[in-house]
């Protein structure tokens, strides 16, 4: 509806509803005359957002409730002129005539929409319906019709008006003229005003600026049909004009040859005229090219001056033309011939004892290469048929022969040549180097050289020490302390140093040493087991102070598996193999300044302790040689011993040994005795009175245990030993050895008779 329709709609509305109101209020009075209560009455409010039905019992409750049963969206507005409460449907207000800003807007933008279509501007209608469908979403039949009727001109007119608009852009506003007029008569209603005048002008500027440049001279008429030709490419009169002149040829060409890489450098003048590019072709022989199509194209349409041709053949002739383009048209040719003589390539000279050895390869076509060799100031030509390699024979050491290679080509010229020059020298091919320590940080270097009378230099860290000949053979080297150094040897040989295949690393470090008298060697019996066992714990302290390069250390603790075995110290070389060589660093170290090394004893009598030291060299872990340490095991054996009376025999002593490792010597024994009442402390006790030493004897069988008896013979008879406490005494104490004497159960010190 239009607003007018709207404005009389909502006056019949407001005129029925206080009818309608009138009527009600009637029928309650009546209802209640006659003694009847008709049913509730229902209020309709339609919304506007989601078009369904709500329902009241009057407008009063409907605008006080305000809100949709099913979207909960408002019923009611308030109009911003008057404030009152009308339907949200409603764009003018049916009290004071007031329209809303979206109706007012909605009317712009369709009326817009409509004369955008009745121009044929497609998009600009599709916009401003777009633009009115957001100012007023309610208006779907109106908005709908004219989307329908922009759709139905868009499919019928889209295929003509492309394409005109395509020729527009592509710039061809002479064909763009014809399709226009055609596209006219075709589609009568179609409006394509605006591109006929945008055609028009065009062309009509075109015209002009083409007439005016007829009075300039020829080169600047071109000059103008191309900018024509810039803004409408498809200008015939400019197009004539540029196919009937061809532009000016190149004022000149040069050709220069590199005969080491058999490439011809082109390059010519730039013209001064507008437009124009080149086309640059080659053809075999003498004869300048006179058109494109005469020889083979290297450059069509560039605007490069130059080019580098790497597509010859020496002993070739060659011809290049050069033409300029402008507009599809060539110029006359400008050109030159060429013949490549090419120098031989990859020239090398090697020597080989007393000999040169010369290599190079032939270009092609050469049909062969005259050397010529100048030496103490004589030239010789050595020959003129070589071909890729020639050995010049019993050469001077210390003489400077220059040599010269030019391939020579039938019917021509040889080349000009290439020369090399070489000096002989002694030679030699390798040789090899090995380093041992005399004393300290003196060490002798020794090299597999055979030949006298060569230079050498001796490196250590890369600098040079000595500088001597190959006739020694060897020399000795003093090596700065706590280093880790490299010594390298280079021999003079052919003219440069070589160095040795090989070089010797040497790490003149000290290790740090193992303070023996600090550390400890502890053992422990291992409870609840059922036979003996023991467990050493040995603590390893290192002499202080430690190097500030110190890192850390590696270590190994080993035993001999029998007595006849040597000294089982590791090796370096077994670091990071043998299992048993174990790394701490010197943070950890710190904590306790020990080494804890804790393992079950066995039949061990000593432990070899190696020591490594790691220190840190430019961020590398440098390892010293050990340092070693023997810790012999202490022996504790319980010594159990009886005297007894026999039969027989007499009195006897029994002892029985039990040690925690093998032991080879039963220590040297004294039996004592005293009166009953007294203990006696030791074999030289006044108290006491020595009855017998027992001399040390040697355990044989190296076992854990050991038992024995001795006849005690004539010294102690009945009345003698009757009421005599005995015993039993180690005579001497041994260093590492520690003998508990203990009696042998059921024993009480005293000899039963």
């Amino acid at each position: 509806l239009t607003a007018n329709q709207m404005f009389y709609t909502s006056t019949i509305y407001r005129e029925f509803f206080l009818v309608t109101s009138q009527f009600k209020e009637s029928v309650l009075n009546l209802s209640k005359w006659i003694g009847y209560i008709p049913e509730k009455a229902i209020f309709h409010v339609k919304c506007l957002y989601c078009q369904n039905i709500s329902e009241f019992a009057d407008v009063n409750e409907a605008q006080k409730d305000n809100k949709c049963s099913h979207c909960g969206k408002a019923l009611y507005k308030q109009c911003n002129k008057c404030k009152k409460i009308i339907l949200s449907s409603l764009d003018k207000c049916p009290e004071c005539g007031f329209v809303f800003a979206s109706t007012a807007m909605y009317a712009k933008f369709f009326a817009a929409a409509e004369q955008a279509l009745r121009r044929s501007d497609f998009d600009e209608a599709r916009k401003n319906l777009f633009q009115a469908q957001s100012a007023d979403p309610s208006e779907k039949v109106r908005t709908s019709e004219l989307e329908a009727r922009i759709n139905a001109a868009v499919k019928m007119y889209e295929k003509p008006v492309n394409d005109l608009r395509k020729l527009i852009a592509d710039k061809k506003f002479q064909q763009a003229s014809k399709v226009l007029a055609d596209t006219i008569g075709r589609f009568p209603n179609l409006n394509l005003a605006a591109y006929d005048s945008q055609i028009k002008a065009v062309i009509n500027k075109m015209q002009s600026a083409f007439t005016n440049a007829k009075s300039l001279p020829c080169s600047k008429q071109a000059d103008a049909c191309l900018e024509i030709l810039h803004e409408c490419i498809d200008f015939k009169p400019a197009i004539d004009f540029l196919r009937a002149n061809p532009p000016e040829p190149c004022k000149f060409l040069s050709v220069g040859l590199d005969t080491k890489s058999g490439n011809a450098n082109l390059s010519w003048s730039r013209s001064a005229e507008q437009g124009v590019t080149y086309c640059l072709v080659r053809k075999q022989g003498k004869e300048i090219p006179t058109n494109e199509m005469d020889g083979e194209i290297l450059l069509n349409g560039s605007p490069e001056t130059s080019y580098r041709d790497k597509e010859l053949q020496p002993g070739r002739s060659y011809s290049y033309a050069v033409f300029t383009i402008r507009y599809h048209v060539l110029s006359s040719a400008i050109g030159k011939t060429i013949v490549l003589l090419a120098d031989v390539t990859e020239f090398h000279c090697e020597q080989l004892g007393t000999n040169i050895r010369l290599t190079w390869n032939n270009p092609m076509n050469c049909t062969g290469v005259t050397i010529q060799r100048t030496a103490e100031g004589t030239k010789t030509t050595l020959t003129n048929r070589a071909n890729s390699s020639y050995e010049d024979k019993n050469v001077k050491f210390g003489v400077a022969y220059t040599y010269k290679l030019s391939a020579n080509y039938s019917g021509l010229s040889p080349s000009n040549g290439v020369e090399l020059v070489i000096t002989p020298m002694i030679k030699i091919d390798s040789f090899s180097i090995n380093a041992a320590q005399v004393i300290g940080n003196k060490y002798k270097v020794n090299w597999d050289i055979e030949r006298d009378d060569i230079d050498l230099r001796v490196l250590v860290d890369e600098k040079q020490v000595i500088e001597l000949k190959s006739d020694t053979s060897c020399c000795e080297v003093l090596l700065p302390p706590d280093g880790y150094h490299t010594i390298a040897v280079s021999a003079y040989s052919g003219g440069k140093w070589l160095r040795s295949l090989n070089t010797v690393q040497v790490n003149t470090y000290s290790p740090c040493e193992i303070d023996k008298a600090s550390s400890q060697l502890q053992e422990k019996p291992i409870l609840g087991l059922r036979s003996p066992a023991h467990r050493i714990e040995l603590h390893i302290k290192i002499h202080d102070p430690i190097p500030n390069n110190v890192i850390g250390f590696y270590y190994a603790v080993r035993t001999k598996l029998s007595a006849n075995e040597a000294a089982p110290w590791a090796d370096k070389q077994e670091i990071g193999i043998a299992s048993d060589i174990h790394k701490v660093g010197l943070p950890a170290y710190k904590i306790n300044n020990i080494i804890i090394c804790s393992e079950r004893a066995r039949n061990e009598n000593s432990y070899y302790v190696s020591l490594f030291t790691i220190y840190n060299f430019n961020g590398n872990e440098v390892v010293t040689n050990a340092a070693k340490c023997r810790f012999d095991r202490p022996l504790i054996a319980d010594l159990f011993w009886k005297v007894s009376k026999e039969f027989f025999d007499g009195y006897k002593l029994t002892i029985e040994i039990s040690a925690n490792r093998p032991f080879d010597r039963v220590p040297e024994l004294v039996l004592c005795a005293c009166s009953d009442g007294q203990h006696l402390l030791s074999p030289s006790d006044p108290k006491g009175q020595k009855l017998q030493t027992f001399p040390e004897t040697k355990n044989s069988t190296f076992n854990t245990t050991f038992k024995g008896t001795y006849n005690l013979g004539d010294i102690a008879g009945a009345w003698r030993l009757n009421g005599l406490k005995l015993f039993l005494f180690e005579a001497t104490a041994v260093p590492n050895e520690i003998y508990t004497l203990r009696w042998i159960k059921g024993f009480s010190g005293k000899v039963k008779v």
